[in-house]
């Protein structure tokens, strides 16, 4: 390689510029990213009909969404300090001071025939009995505490990065066309493959919301019926907190089944507690199956390697891994498909823009067109 050319050295200085930028917006990539991800979904919709990011309602929308997250991350670091309190109160002996007054949980649990039956054939006191239940009881509440502890704790920083994707959302698809047009101007690949990765990252995208979706769903519908049966809470608030919870990770129907675990417990509801665990296991089994599922369809790849994507994204990327991890993982399959000399698919040619009435039409059962008259 000749440095003393020209050319060589422009190379060296725009690769110099580009570090540059990296480190300046190095804190920001991963809410910068997910905003690209959000924005592939709505920038057919922004091009050809909605417009909606020009509208002074849109902005206004946009703003107070950033505002009240702002606002949120306080409230969410002074809930986080109330639990490591009660945490430290737990673990300076709090549990040792319950008692077995007569009407008391525990006390219902030992007098019950069924346990009486239990002792009897594996030769268990009492006292060897309260101390189990005990020990399970205290070590499940340090297990919940510390689930808390590390959610809320991080909140104030997953608050900020959602911020940030909202206004960086709001100047993507502001400013689509000169995205676009700064992106098939500077890539090394020709306007072909560029394209088809455009695509790709937008399917991909496409995957990532549906499956988090659809995993929302099942998982809120499965704790509204647990709660329903079990009489431990409201089915339609549980399932609402559970769905919107869902899409962040390792929270999900934790969330509300802990709560509602916590709620049995107070009241000494042994019954419903017992009916509402095994729904609470179904829903926290039910994520794991259905969003690998959804991405690995989507994105033609096995669910388990988009499971181990999702997984992956989340140890990489953190909070924000559960959408990007295999929306880079299918990216780079596609671009390595590309390097390693494979044609590009043919694909029809593109569909022009439809109203959104008529697509909705399409989609929507006729029961439910005549009601509505659609």
């Amino acid at each position: 390689m000749d440095f003393s050319s020209k050319d060589t050295l422009l190379r060296f200085v725009q690769i110099g510029l580009v570090i540059v930028i990296l480190m300046l917006i190095w804190p920001f990539v991963m809410p910068i990213a997910l905003a690209f991800v959000f924005a592939s979904l709505l920038w057919p919709y922004a091009r050809d009909e909605w417009r909606f990011v020009k509208s002074k309602v849109a902005r206004a929308a946009i703003l107070t969404i950033g505002f009240v997250t702002l606002i949120l991350g306080p409230v969410l670091s002074l809930i986080g300090a109330g639990v490591f309190v009660l945490q430290k109160k737990i673990q300076e002996g709090a549990l040792d001071q319950i008692d077995l007054q007569p009407g008391h949980w525990m006390r219902d649990i030992l007098s019950s025939e069924r346990v009486e039956k239990i002792q009897a054939a594996l030769n268990i006191d009492d006292e060897q009995l309260r101390t189990s239940l005990m020990s399970i009881l205290q070590k499940t509440q340090y297990v919940v505490l510390e689930f808390l502890q590390s959610i809320l704790t991080g909140a104030p920083a997953a608050v900020m990065a959602f911020i940030i994707m909202i206004f960086c959302l709001f100047w993507i698809l502001k400013d689509q066309n000169q995205i676009e047009a700064w992106l098939y101007k500077n890539s090394p690949l020709k306007r072909k493959e560029t394209n088809y990765l455009v695509d790709t990252f937008r399917t991909a995208s496409v995957s990532v919301v549906m499956a988090g979706i659809l995993s929302g769903l099942a998982q809120a519908t499965i704790i509204g019926i647990g709660a329903a049966v079990s009489g431990l809470g409201n089915p339609w608030v549980a399932a609402t907190i559970v769905f919107f919870a869902s899409f962040f990770p390792f929270l999900g129907s934790g969330l509300v089944s802990i709560s509602l675990i916590v709620i049995g417990v107070a009241t000494q509801d042994i019954e419903g507690l017992l009916f509402f665990l095994p729904f609470a296991a179904i829903s926290s089994i039910a994520d794991n199956i259905i969003y690998p599922l959804v991405v690995g369809g989507r994105g033609e790849i096995n669910p388990l390697i988009s499971f181990l994507a999702v997984i992956g994204g989340i140890q990489l990327f953190g909070i924000f891994g559960i959408f990007l991890g295999p929306v880079v993982f299918i990216l780079c399959l596609r671009a390595l498909s590309l390097l390693s000399g494979e044609p590009i698919p043919e694909v029809g040619a593109e569909e022009p823009a439809r109203p959104w009435r008529e697509r909705l039409r399409e989609i929507m059962p006729d029961w439910l067109k005549k009601r509505l008259r659609f």
